[in-house]
């Protein structure tokens, strides 16, 4: 065998273990589920943003939280509009939301859920 035809055999067995690799990463990644989310005291939502209220209704309903805020609603939000934008049921919409509605940026949000954890003796 000439020394090309070897460095040509050596790269591709380090080329195909490399591939090889690749694939088993790849496909271990894939099997990986995330763990439970911790339980927290309370849920806060910080203004609307897509997927948010349904990722928190989410955890609500696992009882990842006791209580959710979500701050910065819009004043013309009516609770119906919001409960069916979470896609939660009216009970534990109505037993355990808090809609926070002097928020207008972040500064706000900040303030309105501090006064809130404040009001509902979270630590």
């Amino acid at each position: 065998m000439t020394p090309g035809a070897l460095l040509r055999l050596a790269s591709f067995v380090v080329l195909a273990l490399l591939v090889a690799g690749f694939v088993a990463f790849s496909a271990h990644v894939a099997s990986l589920r995330p763990e439970q989310a911790a339980r927290g005291d309370a849920i806060i939502v910080l203004t609307v943003g897509e997927g948010r209220l349904t990722a928190a209704s989410e955890l609500l309903e696992r009882r990842a939280g006791s209580r959710m805020l979500i701050s910065g609603v819009h004043p013309d939000v009516t609770p119906d509009e919001l409960r069916a934008a979470m896609g939660a049921s009216a009970p534990l919409f109505d037993c355990c939301v808090d809609l926070g509605r002097e928020a207008a940026d972040t500064v706000g949000n900040a303030r309105e859920t501090a006064a809130w954890v404040d009001e509902h003796g979270f630590d």
